[in-house]
């Protein structure tokens, strides 16, 4: 959205130095925090739809404009509508690249919520192996195409590739699905947050808060909670408490290729990797044959090797650090690629204009 209101009003940056991320961000968790208080998934199926549609709508947009104008390939200038595809494996990068593949499968905490709220829930399994298929299709071609249609001037946000009328349309329809879809990705956290707001020690806190003098002078009714109510209230703060603490992660590493990195190596590698096989290890102890238990401890090394390398490389990385965004490629025709190609034919730097 921050990207919307750039292009639409350039003049915002360009003059007066503004940038509306830290607001939006506010803003976007006001409302997220009155959106994740839905408890039922089927209740969400409305949005979700209209979810799904916004998202492959974006998608063909994206490979379309890809198809339709040629793009700045590469660092030297190269434009063209097919670019050059680079093999050979980055190691620099890799760690982010892996966070980033790891995020990919994020809506693998939501599988036992949907699978509560179907009206036949024994088909899951088969709904689940042909959903699964498909997205490794459309994720795969996706990505190929998207690296063959930008190049090397792909960027970790796909849509500031895409400029112009096309880019604020494909920029508002993700916003939509952001919008649409975040109250079921966050089901997950709510079903823990329970937990902790109907834990006894919680109640007890929230107890004692609520028998202080200041809560009983200035909002009696409060002080008369009963336990449900306590905790049902408590659970309700929780969640806007989690929601405004995603609003801080992403107003302090503001470049979302090492945002969503992050989130893929710590957060969805516990989610993924380290908790099931070290629950289904604890739950079937003294029934595991040696395979079993030696497959399981690979996968949580596995992931936990994953946190530690993908949490260390973001938060070293100066783009993380030094609070900037990750800015759109540039245009074909603009003076950055005539000096870029300039340059790499040898001919030297392009002269600079004269003074007015």
């Amino acid at each position: 959205l921050t990207a919307v209101i750039d292009d639409m009003f350039p003049s915002l940056a360009e003059e007066h130095a503004y940038s509306p991320y830290v607001v939006l961000i506010i803003l976007w968790s006001c409302a997220f925090s009155f959106l994740v208080q839905l408890k039922d998934v089927a209740s969400l199926t409305p949005l979700l739809m209209l979810a799904q549609v916004a998202m492959v709508s974006a998608v063909l947009l994206v490979v379309a404009y890809g198809l339709s104008f040629p793009s700045v390939c590469d660092k030297d200038g190269t434009v063209g509508i097919f670019c050059k595809v680079h093999t050979g494996a980055r190691w620099e990068t890799f760690p982010v690249f892996l966070g980033i593949a790891i995020f990919a499968i994020e809506g693998i905490p939501t599988v036992l919520a949907i699978e509560n709220s179907m009206q036949e829930p024994h088909r899951f399994e088969e709904v689940f192996d042909r959903s699964q298929a498909m997205l490794t299709v459309v994720f795969l071609t996706f990505g190929t195409l998207g690296y063959w249609l930008y190049g090397n001037n792909t960027k970790s946000v796909i849509t500031l590739n895409v400029q112009g009328m096309w880019g604020i349309l494909v920029k508002c329809l993700l916003c939509l699905v952001i919008a649409l879809s975040f109250p079921l990705q966050f089901m997950p956290a709510g079903h823990v947050l329970k937990m902790f707001s109907e834990h006894p020690l919680f109640l007890r806190a929230a107890g004692a808060v609520l028998d202080t003098e200041l809560v009983r002078t200035r909002l009696p009714a409060a002080s008369g909670l009963s336990v449900e109510q306590t905790s049902a209230y408590g659970w309700a703060g929780l969640k806007a408490l989690a929601v405004f603490g995603a609003g801080t992660v992403a107003i302090l590493f503001p470049h979302f290729g090492h945002m969503i990195s992050l989130l893929g190596s710590v957060t969805f590698s516990i989610i993924t990797f380290i908790v099931p096989p070290g629950l289904y290890m604890t739950s079937m102890r003294g029934e595991l044959s040696w395979r079993t238990v030696a497959t399981c401890t690979a996968v949580i090394a596995f992931g936990l090797t994953v946190m530690v390398i993908g949490l260390a490389t973001n938060i070293a990385s100066v783009q993380a650090l030094g609070n900037t965004f990750e800015q759109a490629p540039p245009t074909p025709h603009s003076a950055a690629v005539r000096q870029a190609q300039h340059i790499y034919r040898g001919e030297g730097r392009l002269p600079l204009p004269p003074l007015a």
